[in-house]
């Protein structure tokens, strides 16, 4: 079954009351129930759990003739206690999560936990130093592009500086990450990292625009820009980026002279914190940005269960527009700076 097909059969599911169309081998079309969970695998989803609340949520492609814009998924910080690689999946699952951001270690593992609960695996964090002669991709991370072939997951590599470290070397790399990462069909992202060769979005566009690679784009953090810059500068900032930008990361964090504070000020769980979640939605929405969102979950101290559900509850709160000042607003990190 193709991807345009299966989305409209899941649309049909819900106009036929918890029903769905599925095509027959003989190229005709059988009603199917819908009251339990139901798998297909289908090229671009991977392996779905078909329930009709899936065929719900997927109303927009059938009516607008695209993906939702923008899904949502969690970084594998903010799972760590939890041992178990199915019941991490789960867990997303359960609490709305279209997916995982991912790092190299146990990925044939991880990928079919996902495939289980239909979800993806949006993206795979990759440091390597900027060192002349050094692989940009070395026999682990070429056995990972392998084993996400075809997945689309966003190859996000960071590049730490070294005593040597120039452009043309740190250039040099992303090309061949780009064009190693192409044959796999995987897009490349470059991740700006305080304290990287490449630390600001502004060093990412540099790098990225003088690699010239179709294959390759960056990445915004939010909490890496209010480290490094300030709150004033964000549209601007999202403007540069946006011919290329290609992942963001988003998290609760505070506001106000950003660049002094500590990083348990600027990573929160979603919804707290002082600074304006909307207004970085808006300046997205400003671009066109309509890519995937990480949640950033790094030295989290809550209980995963609790943090991402209250991040999850935060981040559907962000899809309403309200009023600053109001409970919803501040409920998403909308209240006046102090």
């Amino acid at each position: 079954m193709e991807r345009r097909e299966f989305v409209r059969c899941l649309g049909c599911g819900v106009a036929l009351g918890m029903t769905g169309c599925a095509t027959d081998p003989a190229g005709g079309e059988r009603t199917v129930a819908m009251d339990r969970p139901r798998r297909a695998s289908v090229p671009g989803f991977g392996r779905l759990s078909v329930r009709p609340l899936a065929a719900l949520g997927l109303l927009a492609v059938v009516a607008f003739g695209e993906e939702p814009a923008r899904p949502f998924f969690a970084m594998d910080n903010g799972l760590g206690p939890i041992a178990s690689l199915e019941e991490k999946a789960e867990l997303l699952a359960e609490l709305g999560y279209a997916g995982i951001g991912w790092r190299p270690g146990r990925t044939p593992e991880m990928l079919q936990a996902l495939d289980a609960q239909g979800l993806k695996m949006f993206s795979l964090y990759v440091v390597r130093r900027v060192e002349a002669g050094k692989p940009a991709v070395d026999p682990g991370l070429a056995r990972e592009f392998e084993t996400l072939r075809g997945r689309g997951t966003i190859v996000w590599y960071g590049l730490q500086r070294a005593p040597d470290a120039t452009d043309e070397t740190a250039v040099a790399m992303l090309r061949e990450v780009a064009e190693k990462a192409a044959a796999a069909g995987l897009p490349v992202a470059l991740y700006p990292h305080t304290g990287f060769y490449a630390q600001t979005v502004q060093d990412a566009v540099r790098l990225v625009r003088a690699a010239d690679h179709p294959n390759l784009g960056v990445s915004f953090l939010l909490c890496h820009f209010l480290k490094l810059d300030v709150e004033e500068n964000l549209e601007a900032v999202l403007r540069e980026a946006a011919p290329y930008l290609r992942l963001v990361q988003i998290n609760g964090a505070d506001s106000g002279d950003t660049r002094a504070m500590a990083w348990n000020r600027l990573i929160q769980p979603l919804g707290q914190g002082s600074f304006d979640q909307r207004a970085l939605l808006r300046a997205l929405d400003a671009i066109g940005y309509r890519g995937p969102v990480g949640l950033q979950c790094f030295q989290i101290r809550q209980e995963p269960r609790r943090h991402l559900a209250e991040s999850m509850a935060a981040w559907k709160a962000m899809q309403t527009p309200q009023a600053p000042g109001t409970a919803a607003a501040e409920a998403v990190g909308a209240r006046p700076v102090p």
